[in-house]
């Protein structure tokens, strides 16, 4: 969606800032009979009258919550394709674009004509019975656009065959298929599952993932979202005391009754206040209620979705760390956990987990640091996982372990190294202060002159950073962007930068310097990859 929105708000072409494709947050069908127009004779140009249907293609959605008050998303001049404006997009704005350009032409050429045969094939007895299937494009119609992406021919087609024929069984392969659980939720997958139930908006869906990840209660996992602790907790908590309204159908007719206030066939303070009456008696009962009550309310529930029956059985018991203390179950920040009933003077905790595994005991020892001679030890607070040196000193040194890191996997000479940060690794050649790397809230960072550069790396790739690195990144954040002069063929961006010592050209990690005094007005795309191009030479004539 961001780079839809930079295409939409417009990019530098030519040295004029232009809206490469109408507004993107709808999931209308319509488009404009000017628009249409000008599909239809770029059609003709490039591809010809036979792909050219006799009268433009109209198409229409009719989906619950559907925004159709704008077009659908197409570009805002069909006759700028994609391999025009190349030098002007970062590849993956050239990826969005051309997606965009080749759907919207497509929707208004001719259908494909495919030929499809399905073949069964019996053994004498008709026991055994198997089937496969292939097509053969007679017309390519609108497949046309898409002609790079296609299978080739031979893939698809079945050889010339009669009805009743004789096979010859060359080999017989065994292979055994399991089904597999639906899978979890992708970006793409609970956008339509919302659209489906009706909830929310093609202008609202993002906000909604980004409220579920911002919160903590979902985890994005190689592209798929799971539930955290967290999330499952107020899942439990909302459908035990607030279940009329996180039902689907709840959200979905009230998202009706406001369109309906919207088109002005219902009354404002009507439709709010059948709505707001019952929730706001209902929150002021909850509100009333004891925190034990409420964990009463919903430990059975917490017991069922994340324990074990190993764990079930452990409530109750003594406490392992001190002597008379019992577990009982607690919930915090972080989701469900068995806490000491001796807390504060106690702090053992052990996390609820679905797989009851005792490896998710916390606080939990990774060993010695041979340095300090102190324990590296991890720990689980209301903000996540972090790692503590145990110490005798009041003070003891603790940092936060990234959210991207697994925890199960860490072992004592990473979790070492990031409790060795901040660390200097060097001085500034310039100005001989000191240069250092850091672990933070938003993570990994350099610090120099008493300013935070954020380095877009891993805590991995930080940990062993090297100063020509650091001072790279230094320099690449203090210098002021004046002019992009579009991308190479390698997809290096080429801009003209302002820095400390004068104008330059950037074309990915080559600089090449112009000196204060510089016409930058004159130098344009050729002129740069000329300039590029000599400075790689001279690099290689000297080597």
């Amino acid at each position: 969606m961001r780079i839809a929105q930079n295409l939409y708000e417009g990019i530098n072409i030519g040295g004029e800032t232009v809206g490469l494709i109408t507004y993107m947050r709808t999931d209308g069908f319509y488009i404009a009979d000017e628009a249409i127009g000008s599909i239809r004779g770029s059609i003709k140009s490039l591809y010809g009258d036979k792909y050219l249907p006799k009268s433009p293609l109209q198409y229409v959605k009719k989906v619950k919550n559907a925004q159709e008050a704008h077009e659908a998303i197409r570009p805002t001049d069909i006759n700028r394709t994609p391999d025009s404006i190349a030098n002007y997009l970062t590849p993956e704005q050239l990826k969005l674009y051309d997606l965009i350009w080749k759907r919207t032409i497509a929707s208004q050429m001719e259908s494909a004509i495919i030929d499809q045969m399905i073949v069964e094939i019996s053994s004498n007895d008709y026991q055994v019975i198997l089937r496969t299937s292939g097509s053969n494009i007679l017309f390519d119609g609108f497949y046309k656009v898409y002609r790079d992406n296609m299978e080739t021919e031979d893939d698809s087609l079945l050889p010339a065959m009669k009805e009743g024929e004789a096979c010859e069984l060359i080999s017989v392969t065994y292979e055994q298929h399991f089904t597999q659980p639906p899978p979890r939720y992708s970006e793409a997958s609970i956008v339509k599952k919302m659209e489906e139930v009706g909830i929310g908006r093609p202008s609202t869906y993002s906000m909604i993932i980004s409220v579920l990840q911002d919160r903590d209660y979902v985890v994005l996992d190689n592209k798929r979202f799971f539930p955290s602790s967290r999330g499952k907790v107020v899942t439990i908590f909302l459908k035990k005391f607030f279940d009329r309204y996180v039902e689907y159908d709840f959200t979905a007719q009230m998202e009706e009754e406001l369109d309906l206030i919207s088109n002005g066939n219902a009354k404002r303070r009507e439709v709010l206040s059948q709505f707001w009456l019952p929730f706001f008696n209902n929150i002021s009962s909850v509100k009333q209620m004891a925190y034990d009550e409420i964990l009463d309310g919903i430990s059975d529930l917490i017991l069922d979705c994340f324990c074990s029956e190993e764990e079930r059985n452990n409530i109750e018991k003594k406490c392992t760390t001190c002597s008379d203390g019992i577990l009982k179950l607690n919930v915090g920040r972080s989701g469900a956990f068995f806490g000491c009933s001796n807390y504060p003077e106690c702090r053992y905790t052990k996390e609820v987990t679905d797989s009851g595994n005792e490896n998710s005991t916390y606080p939990k020892s990774l060993g010695i640091d041979n340095i300090t001679g102190q324990e590296v030890v991890i720990k689980k607070g209301p903000y996540g996982f972090y790692l503590q040196l145990n110490s005798e000193l009041d003070k003891k040194k603790a940092v936060a372990i990234p959210k991207d890191m697994n925890v199960e996997n860490l072992d004592l000479s990473t979790a070492i190294g990031l409790l060795s940060l901040p660390k200097i690794i060097g001085e500034y050649p310039e100005t001989g202060k000191k240069v250092k790397v850091g672990l933070g809230r938003f993570g990994c960072y350099v610090f120099y002159d008493n300013k935070y550069f954020s380095i877009k790396k891993g805590p991995m790739e930080a940990l062993s950073i090297k100063l020509n690195e650091a001072i790279e990144i230094i320099a690449n954040s203090t210098r002021k962007e004046l002019k992009s002069l579009g991308f190479d063929e390698q997809g290096r961006e080429i801009i003209i930068c302002d820095g400390k010592y004068g104008y330059y050209i950037k074309c990915g990690k080559i600089n090449v310097a112009l000196g204060k005094d510089a016409d930058i007005k004159n130098i344009d795309f050729k002129k740069a990859i000329e300039l590029i191009n000599n400075k790689v030479m001279k690099r290689k004539s000297t080597a």
